[in-house]
């Protein structure tokens, strides 16, 4: 099931500290490009930006998305 839902920095810092258990290094430049479109208001919104957890409750896609949502908050 497919659920669409604009993602808060306390959602966003939730479901990494409970759900990011097995994922890949960050990236922290990708982190700071994808923080500063949402700070200048240009992220674009598609389904194929959807963070996604597994069955088994693991983050699978949506690490860098999530981190840069949480650091968009402490910029400002």
């Amino acid at each position: 099931m497919i659920t669409h839902t604009v993602m808060t920095p306390t959602e966003a810092q939730q479901l990494l500290d409970k759900h990011n258990t097995r994922n890949r290094t960050v990236r922290p430049r990708v982190v700071e490009e994808y923080t500063r479109t949402i700070l200048r208001d240009r992220w674009q919104d598609h389904l194929q930006n959807a963070v996604q957890i597994d069955t088994d409750g693991v983050l699978i896609d949506g690490q860098h998305r999530l981190l840069a949502i949480v650091a968009a908050a402490s910029w400002c």
